[in-house]
């Protein structure tokens, strides 16, 4: 069994009872008619804080992190990949190629002749943005002022014909609206654009300074985004001279993802269970995610141990570069065209476990149905899979809260293509309230992870017993699944933005995707 296994079951010291089999005649009973013990009561606290702290001196010995691509996430995946194969397993390296955007300054400047209270420009340097710098004057292209009542009104660089006659070697000034910014960006690059300014349309809830992004390919000139009023600042001064000049560095790098599966089990029904290894830049990722990477881990090896033959297959999934725009999964599941990979057209249930042990946290479950956060990408399928964890901490008198769903995790790949998912979670930055204290227990007013994403996110962040109990619920909800004979129903398929918007999202990082 793995090195760091559970110690004897509760009820192994129990011997027969003989006196009452010699009374009544009753053969001795074999070894195998003893119960063995359920995966839930096989998780426990001590094998699951041994692989964290594995994974903790992992990032201690590789400068205090394990982000994707470092020598940390090498160390924590070989080490994953080591512990399944002493256990039996036969793991695939799956590695994926991303994009990243490594952005070192961007500066938008007024020279001369602009408006008199506007020097420096409060911009953005969108995504994917071309590096250069220029000095010359700009041109406006059909903008809208002042803005329409409605937002995606403005038409504004849309198309090839609102660059007819436009000054080669000028900067593009143009108007968020209907069509993506990388369009607007590549028909004013095809123009001789030498920069592009896209301010805000003007709207009331469009008039901040325009955080976007483009495609990582076809645009090589600086693209920023303005707000809607230092956009009108310059339509309103149309001899400014104006500096641009944008810093940065587009990449494709290498990564990979963790994959094991269990020998038996009906394939068609696949039960997918998944978690992200790599930690973010900042910190070494014990609760985030290597609480998530531990418990699925122990998973596995407690499915090897007490010999479980899943009637659906089972597979565990560690995916690489999640902090970085869910790159891993978001491979795994897509193919070319940004349809259903052939390799996860059997899943027919996904568990997601990125969080489990935050030191303040609270015990959280995803919100299948919609009751809570009706985003309409729930299916009846993954409203079963939330029954399924509420029953099991009801039983227990264990209070919970709901989840988005659609959460900026691995698992919106799945619940994008209608792959009935579910999970728990410990909580990240959100606040806690006096009534989650009488609830969990815990401060009110700190962070559920007061540690979430920083270098303070050590082994010492992490809350053994809050991780224990989602940890054995995730085990639970994961036999019922595998040991399943009514299929989960499957909900319609939602084109998802690693195709059509690929632009690393990152935990918690809401922009302005598209238009």
């Amino acid at each position: 069994g793995p090195p760091n296994g559970p110690p004897a079951h509760p009820k192994s010291h129990m011997t027969a009872p003989t006196v009452m089999l010699a009374l009544t005649g009753c053969p001795e009973p074999e070894i195998d008619d003893v119960p063995a013990p359920t995966l839930s009561e096989a998780i426990t606290q001590e094998a699951l804080m041994g692989h964290l702290t594995t994974l903790a001196s992992i990032a201690e010995a590789n400068g205090g992190t394990r982000m994707g691509m470092s020598q940390g996430y090498v160390d924590s995946a070989d080490y994953i990949q080591t512990q399944l194969e002493d256990a039996g397993y036969t793991v695939t390296v799956n590695e994926f190629t991303f994009v990243t955007f490594d952005l070192e300054s961007a500066e938008v400047s007024v020279v001369s002749d602009g408006p008199a209270d506007l020097t420096t420009l409060d911009i953005l340097a969108m995504r994917f943005s071309g590096s250069g710098a220029v000095e010359t004057g700009f041109t406006a292209v059909d903008v809208m002022i002042p803005a329409a009542s409605d937002p995606n009104t403005s038409t504004s660089g849309c198309e090839a014909s609102d660059f007819d006659g436009f000054p080669v070697g000028n900067i593009a000034l143009i108007q968020r609206g209907t069509c993506p910014f990388h369009l607007k960006a590549v028909n004013a690059a095809d123009a001789g654009a030498s920069a592009v300014l896209i301010f805000n349309e003007g709207q009331e809830e469009r008039r901040e300074t325009l955080d976007g992004f483009i495609e990582p390919t076809g645009v090589s000139v600086p693209v920023v985004g303005l707000s809607y009023a230092e956009g009108t600042a310059l339509v309103g001064t149309p001899d400014a001279i104006l500096s641009v000049e944008v810093v940065a560095e587009t990449a494709n790098p290498v990564d990979h993802n963790l994959i094991a599966e269990t020998p038996g089990g009906d394939a068609t029904r696949t039960l997918l269970v998944g978690a992200h290894l790599d930690s973010v830049e900042a910190g070494p990722g014990v609760n985030d995610n290597g609480s998530g990477s531990a418990f699925v881990l122990e998973l596995a090896l407690q499915m090897a141990e007490l010999g479980i033959e899943p009637a659906n297959r089972v597979q565990f999934a560690w995916w690489g570069a999640e902090e970085l725009g869910l790159h891993g999964s978001g491979t795994y599941f897509h193919d070319d065209n940004g349809d259903l990979a052939p390799e996860v057209e059997d899943v027919e249930a996904y568990l997601n476990f990125d969080m489990l042990a935050s030191g303040n946290g609270i015990r959280k479950i995803s919100d299948g149905d919609g009751s809570t956060f009706d985003d309409g990408v729930q299916t009846d399928g993954s409203a079963v899979i939330e029954e399924h964890f509420e029953s099991y901490f009801a039983d227990l008198g264990l209070a919970t809260r709901p989840e988005m769903l659609l959460a900026p995790t691995d698992s919106r790949w799945p619940v994008l293509f209608g792959i009935p998912s579910g999970g728990v979670f410990s909580g990240a930055f959100e606040i806690k309230s006096e009534g989650e204290v009488a609830d969990f227990g815990g401060e009110a007013g700190l962070p559920h992870d007061p540690c979430y994403h920083l270098a303070c996110d050590t082994f010492d962040n992490t809350n053994p017993v809050l991780f224990t109990e989602l940890a054995k619920a995730g085990a639970h909800v994961a036999e019922i699944l595998m040991q399943s004979d009514t299929p989960l129903v499957r909900g319609e398929f939602r084109r998802s933005s690693v195709i059509d918007h690929p632009r690393p999202i990152g935990c918690h990082d809401h922009v302005s995707w598209d238009r």
